[in-house]
């Protein structure tokens, strides 16, 4: 007599590895999955139900997005993030300033329904005052400034309890699914 299949466990994609992903489960585990076919496309924030193996895991099933961002190209596309609520942009003023790259990152907060954070580092520098100037423009921006990537309470403000999806100013183009 064969004993009875286990029953699916829900979790969390936390990391990506082409077919291989971290699941935290909603008890605390974390256990290492594959994708059970090829028909799934997994994204980190995927909520997945898994079927325990001898060796981890297997993702059965994906629950339903809130949204899905994917970044692409003329000859194809790459999931980054699923479910995401903000979307933080990282600038600074001595790389060129690509304002096309920036509001791509704000269409795809908009199509996402995500809050968008343009945070803007090296505030230091003689260039910073171009990088406000541009930011008193473009009205839509939230500008945070600092020397260094914020931590402590200051990250807490700005992250709270949102899922979140940074993109530095040399990333590719990116937009986003709902």
């Amino acid at each position: 007599m064969t004993p009875p299949a286990a029953e699916n466990e829900a979790g969390l994609v936390t990391a990506t590895y082409r077919r291989h992903y971290d699941i935290a489960l909603d008890d605390g585990e974390h256990v290492a999955c594959v994708l059970k076919g090829r028909s799934l496309q997994i994204a980190v924030g995927d909520r997945v139900e898994i079927q325990r193996t001898d060796d981890g895991g297997a993702i059965e099933a994906v629950n339903a997005r809130r949204n899905l961002i994917y970044r692409s190209d003329a000859f194809k596309e790459k999931l980054l993030a699923a479910n995401v609520t903000q979307i933080a942009g990282v600038v600074a003023p001595d790389l060129s300033l690509d304002e096309e790259l920036i509001n791509r990152w704000m269409i795809a907060a908009e199509a996402a329904d995500c809050r968008f954070l343009l945070f803007a580092n090296k505030t230091d520098l003689p260039e910073f005052a171009e990088l406000r100037t541009l930011s008193r423009r473009t009205p839509r921006w939230v500008m945070r400034s600092s020397s260094s990537p914020p931590s402590g309470k200051a990250h807490r403000r700005c992250r709270g309890s949102r899922t979140s999806i940074r993109c530095l100013s040399a990333s590719p183009a990116w937009a986003s699914r709902r």
